[in-house]
């Protein structure tokens, strides 16, 4: 009997599962809106200023994002103005039906406006202006029989003002540029209006204001935007108080963080939440409400306008949920107690040992982390495992045995922490979070915070050191020809997938051995740990050329000088030798003599080495003189390389990773009991 209603409750168990699984993904997965906006952001190729940093596709709303203003759940204004962002207006934003405001002026924006935008019949305010666009108006404009304001000018535009604008009548602004012709009468149809215009219309009529006048339409247009400010203020459903009216721009805080990680589609950063803004100072009177049965309602009954009911949107989602948890609890409580009674116990739960901030590391991506955490795994930062020009590593351990390497910087105060070295920072973040590779050391979080002052980034650890001590320590391991070829490809396939695989491509600013860290099991994993790029080593000690440093800011690496840089590596792989020594000057130097005459190039093998391939050397070699070409275009791309080391070397990409990853953090705790 015990048996059979085992068998029952778990599979009421399991159908309630089902049915809770169901209900969150429904809950929690991004809605129709959200989806419209990340193709919109999909077409934005530059955000220096990380404005799409909290758009999160793992959101199920999007309102909280950073430039998106709801009303009811509903996305009605996007504004990112002023952020320098480079890209394509997207079709799909006219999707948006509820918008009512657009504004992207002041950015970099090119291409054509987009037709689409014909279908966003509820906007009243289209603000295009100082961009790159280019091409003509679409006529669809004239379907947007709500537009008040249209905001063309500084841009790229060519041919004359839809005659479909006269439609509007609502339009109390419009600008656009002195190169474009209005249709014929539009002009003469708005300026009643009080409309201030740019340019001459298709009848020859000079479309500029009396100088008289001029000014009495600028402070008509700034009172209409202010007005239209208020009213959105007024509209909001949390009832707040409108600030005073003001004719100059209100100020908005952009938090600019980095991307997303891994893949390149998700912000390396969690959702930052928006705040309301501060009370006015005097805020204007509002009349005291109507008591009683007084309040106002529509003909249908239901709630004014701005009154939020008691449940509204997704709270009822949310009611259920709860209810299917307790259940959930309580089935789970009746189960275990029933399953104690027998006799051997199975499996055990999960046991992560990672508290709720260090946990999200491992899963959703690159978060922010707490100083507090980072400083109890690397036991008050005083296990320090290496120093850096202008930072420190130190060695952590979480609570479930993970090792992590944490590189802070060496500056101490905010004072000594300009804006360049803040751009320089997220901008590393940026990118870092963009790789994801197991033959990379890959980023899993970062610390920003001013009081005490720190700036972290937090890596996978490495446990066997750099690919130079075990060249050129004595005391360090020896590595032989085959673990040797085996990271050469894994170095190879991880250059391949950064130059290759990711758009846009990432280079690393300066690949060496010391670059090259090691796993257990001796795999490669190419790490990028300082804070900015290193400074090249000058181009006298690489061909001979006598040219300046690289500075670190920008990086002047590209693909062709990784290709240079993995030639050099090779060699020094293969040799043993320095890259560079008073000795024997420039490695490639010194090879060149046996790589001329493959007779001899068993010379230039490490003496250490007891044996190795002479069909991959000869490989090998070939591919080394191709690398360090003084012509970089004549140089190969990693994906050339690959392909040619693959005729020789039978290792696959699943061969050349490490076998146990670095990011096993959570382990399955097996309990066994004898039986009685």
């Amino acid at each position: 009997m015990g048996g059979r209603w085992n068998s029952i409750g778990l599979q009421i168990l399991c159908l309630l599962v089902l049915t809770l699984s169901v209900e969150i993904q429904r809950s929690w997965s991004l809605n129709d809106e959200g989806v419209v906006l990340l193709e919109f952001r999909k077409r934005v190729h530059s955000d220096p200023f990380g404005a799409f940093a909290d758009w999160n596709p793992d959101d199920h709303d999007p309102c909280l994002w950073c430039g998106v203003h709801c009303d009811a759940g509903k996305v009605q204004m996007l504004d990112l103005s002023g952020l320098s962002l480079e890209g394509t207006l997207a079709p799909d934003i006219g999707k948006l039906i509820h918008l009512k405001s657009l504004v992207l002026c002041n950015n970099h924006f090119s291409g054509t406006i987009p037709e689409e935008i014909g279908q966003l019949t509820n906007l009243e305010l289209l603000d295009l202006r100082d961009n790159k666009f280019s091409g003509t108006i679409p006529t669809e404009i004239g379907k947007l029989l709500s537009l008040k304001s249209l905001l063309i000018c500084d841009n790229k535009l060519e041919g004359s003002i839809p005659l479909d604008i006269k439609r509007l009548n609502l339009l109390s602004e419009l600008q656009f540029d002195e190169n474009l012709s209005a249709a014929c009468g539009i002009s003469c149809v708005n300026r009643k209006f009080g409309h201030r215009f740019k340019g001459k219309d298709a009848c020859g009529e000079c479309c500029y204001e009396p100088v008289g006048s001029s000014d009495r339409y600028v402070v008509q247009n700034v009172e209409s935007m202010v007005s239209y400010a208020r009213r959105r203020l007024l509209e909001q459903s949390n009832n707040l108080q409108a600030p005073p009216a003001s004719v100059g721009p209100v100020p908005v805080q952009i938090i600019a963080l980095p991307t997303t990680r891994s893949s390149g589609s998700f912000p390396a950063v969690p959702n930052a939440k928006k705040h309301p803004p501060p009370p006015p100072a005097a805020p204007p009177a509002v009349p005291p409400p109507p008591k009683g049965n007084d309040a106002p309602s529509d003909s249908t009954g239901k709630e004014s306008k701005g009154q939020p009911s008691i449940v509204s949107g997704d709270k009822w989602i949310y009611f259920i949920i709860i209810i299917l948890v307790i259940i959930l609890i309580i089935m789970g409580a009746g189960l275990i107690f029933m399953c104690k009674k027998r006799v051997v116990k199975t499996i055990g739960p999960w046991k992560t040992g990672l508290s709720g901030q260090l946990q999200k590391a491992f899963v959703t991506g690159v978060p922010k982390l707490n100083r507090s955490e980072l400083e109890t795994a690397c036991e008050d930062f005083s296990n320090i495992i290496d120093t850096f020009e202008s930072c420190i590593a130190y060695k952590g351990t979480l609570s479930s045995g993970v090792e992590i390497a944490v590189i802070s910087t060496s500056v101490t105060t905010s004072k000594e922490w300009s804006k360049t070295s803040q751009t320089a920072y997220r901008k590393k973040i940026d990118t870092l979070s963009r790789v994801n590779h197991k033959n990379f050391v890959n980023l899993i979080g970062y610390c920003e915070e001013d009081q005490p002052f720190n700036r972290m980034m937090v890596f996978e650890y490495a446990p066997n050191g750099t690919l130079f001590e075990h060249l050129h320590v004595k005391e360090m391991e020896h590595l032989d020809w085959n673990v040797r070829v085996r990271i050469i490809m894994g170095t190879a396939y991880c250059l391949q997938y950064m130059h290759h695989d990711l758009n846009p491509p990432v280079v690393h600013s300066n690949l060496n051995s010391r670059s090259i860290y090691l796993t257990d099991d001796y795999a490669a994993k190419i790490s990028e740990i300082c804070f900015w790029p290193h400074k090249a080593p000058s181009k006298s000690k690489i061909s001979g050329d006598d040219e300046s440093e690289h500075s670190t800011l920008p990086a002047l690496a590209d693909a062709e000088t990784n290709v240079y840089s993995f030639g050099i590596l090779l060699l020094e792989i293969i040799s043993g030798k320095l890259p560079y020594s008073e000795e024997q000057g420039p490695l490639e130097k010194w090879a060149a003599q046996y790589l001329n005459d493959k007779r001899s190039i068993s010379y230039m093998i490490d003496p250490s080495l007891k044996s190795f391939k002479n069909d991959e050397l000869d490989l090998i070699c070939e591919i080394i003189q191709e690398c360090i070409q003084p012509e970089p275009r004549k140089r190969p791309t990693m994906r050339d390389v690959i392909s040619k080391l693959r005729e020789v070397i039978a290792i696959s990409p699943e061969q050349a990773c490490p076998r146990l990853s670095p990011l096993w953090w959570a382990e399955l705790e097996i309990l066994s009991v004898e039986a009685n």
